[in-house]
């Protein structure tokens, strides 16, 4: 046997090498891809929502304004009080317990 080609210690098998500049710039792709496309799907959905209530009840823009800030403010605490939950029931437990009620509703 050669002792080249033998790892020496546990703590190399742990780790993977790390990515070379290739692998880097396509991850950086595709991020910016996902990032954008999640920003335009964003619009599109508030766009449609803004639509929606305009024409079924005839809401101002001041009022949707209020509207879409109040789901975002509320977005934002959601998130806070899910990592709150989370360290306190565990990950697992905070995913089916909040989907739970929201998937009734």
């Amino acid at each position: 046997m050669s002792g080249g080609a033998e790892v020496t210690s546990s703590v190399s098998r742990l780790r993977p090498p790390p990515p070379d500049a290739e692998t880097r710039g396509v991850v950086r792709r595709l991020a910016l891809l996902f990032g954008l496309d999640s920003i335009g799907g964003g619009f599109l959905n508030s766009a449609l929502i803004a639509f929606w209530f305009f024409e079924r009840y005839g809401t101002s823009e001041v009022q949707l304004a209020g509207l879409f800030f109040a789901a975002r403010v509320l977005n934002v605490i959601s998130h806070l009080g899910a990592a709150w939950i989370a360290r306190r029931i565990g990950l697992l437990n905070t995913m089916v317990w909040t989907h739970l009620p929201s998937s009734v509703l």
